[in-house]
């Protein structure tokens, strides 16, 4: 890849990056894996710019730096990027690099959500769940968080479970809520797995 990154195409500039700054086939180099990435991502690739804005807001090859990895989340998912729109819509919900806007990141989440990105179907779901940035929507919670948990997501998982469980948006349903619950614990969901040691003592 090393070659024709150093000709300058953004393909082999982003595997090439992606090789040095996890250390797969090469010796692991930060510092030369974000160079390529950034000449990538100046190219105009929004891949390379949703993955710039990441080493920049984990401070991977660069000092970490909020501000930037916002401008670079926000490039890539002005371009159309679900990843990086689910991202930025992060940086809106949590105040990273800017001032907390939960209806902004709502914003960023749907059109995410509406391409696919699942951890965004999972976001999405959760504001339309609590009236995060939007107006509170069971039904329309319901639907994505569906989505997601279909696609294996933990958080959604746990969130859906507790709708079946409380007849949040549908007709409840302990066993099937208690089934989903598992599902995310055993992922990882660490309030699925609260909420397990939590009914177990009911």
């Amino acid at each position: 890849f090393r070659e024709s990154a150093l000709r300058g195409y953004p393909p082999s500039q982003i595997a090439y990056a992606l090789s040095l700054l996890q250390g797969v086939g090469v010796a692991r180099d930060p510092r030369e894996g974000f160079k390529f990435m950034e000449m990538a991502a100046k190219s105009g690739n929004p891949e390379a710019q949703n993955n710039l804005a990441a080493c920049y807001f984990n401070g991977i090859g660069v000092a970490q730096d909020y501000p930037m990895a916002l401008n670079w989340y926000r490039r890539a998912a002005s371009a159309g990027y679900p990843d990086a729109q689910n991202n930025l819509a992060d940086c809106y919900f949590n105040g990273y690099g800017v001032p907390k806007n939960q209806s902004e990141a709502v914003k960023w989440y749907r059109r995410a959500a509406f391409q696919g990105n699942v951890s965004a179907q999972s976001n999405l779901g959760y504001c339309y769940l609590n009236g995060i940035g939007t107006g509170k929507n069971a039904s329309d919670a319901i639907k994505w968080l569906e989505k997601a948990a279909a696609a294996g997501d933990a958080q959604a998982l746990g969130n859906l479970g507790a709708c079946y469980f409380n007849g949040l948006g549908v007709e409840r349903n302990t066993e099937r809520g208690l089934t989903l619950i598992r599902m995310a614990a055993k992922a990882g969901n660490e309030e699925a797995q609260k909420a397990l040691q939590r009914i177990s003592r009911l």
